[in-house]
């Protein structure tokens, strides 16, 4: 038996593979500057203009992980030797699945590469990631609503933080008020692995989804009262304009 354990980071992605005693038979990672020149990126993501905005191309980790997939292949593998598969990534990075993203993961056929299945399987091609800090105003309006950030505190664990992702939420269907009816689904960037592999849109893990400040953490379930914080917070507070290009 073998298992193997992906890991998607600021700046590159990481595979491991482990046999039944738990040894290492073979790891390699892709660096996003060194490996896809083509993206762009600084230090593997995109600085925006105002100083606070912070993205990465969702592709981007779609061909990492095919890469890491094929050269484990060349290296002499056994792909169907594996019997499970971990994964991990940056715990407040968010996935938006396009509306039809279900039938085109349904549709996966080892026919094509993964890179050219899944474009346009993202309503947001360039997601947020943790070192965003451009949502202070939704931050301020959703405590606001929740009824305050040791109310918000008791229910999710944590009082508002930019990087978390019912703010990014707020953000980006603020500055597009159409992303809604383009987006059929949210994961995180852990789940995001998983569902390539399942070929299905995978659940959210309790851990991860913790930093959203949308869990019930007594209940382990969606809260109610943070979800309707997050529909409703189109309209951050005074002083201060996220309309900001994303």
């Amino acid at each position: 038996m073998s298992v193997l354990g992906f890991d998607v980071s600021t700046q590159s992605v990481k595979v491991v593979l482990l046999n039944s005693s738990l040894k290492v038979e073979y790891e390699n990672s892709v660096v996003y500057v060194q490996d896809f020149p083509h993206y762009n990126t600084v230090d593997g993501v995109y600085k925006h203009d105002d100083g606070k905005t912070i993205t990465q191309p969702v592709i981007m980790f779609v061909e990492a992980i095919e890469k890491l997939l094929n050269e484990m292949v060349s290296s002499g593998i056994k792909l169907s030797d594996i019997e499970a598969i971990s994964a991990s990534g940056q715990q407040h990075a968010p996935v938006f699945w396009s509306k039809d993203s279900t039938q085109k993961l349904n549709d996966l056929s080892s026919e094509k590469t993964l890179l050219e299945q899944l474009q346009g399987c993202f309503s947001v091609d360039n997601s947020p990631i943790w070192m965003d800090s451009s949502t202070t105003s939704f931050c301020r309006s959703f405590e606001k609503i929740v009824g305050g950030a040791d109310k918000l505190a008791s229910i999710t664990g944590s009082s508002a933080f930019e990087r978390f992702t019912a703010h990014q939420i707020s953000k980006l269907f603020f500055n597009n008020p159409n992303l809604n009816k383009q987006t059929g689904r949210i994961s995180l960037v852990s789940s995001f692995i998983a569902t390539i592999f399942l070929g299905k849109h995978s659940q959210i893990d309790h851990s991860d989804g913790s930093g959203m400040n949308l869990l019930d953490l007594s209940t382990k379930q969606w809260s109610d009262i943070c979800l309707h914080a997050c529909s409703e917070n189109t309209r951050p507070s005074e002083n201060e304009d996220p309309r900001v290009t994303v």
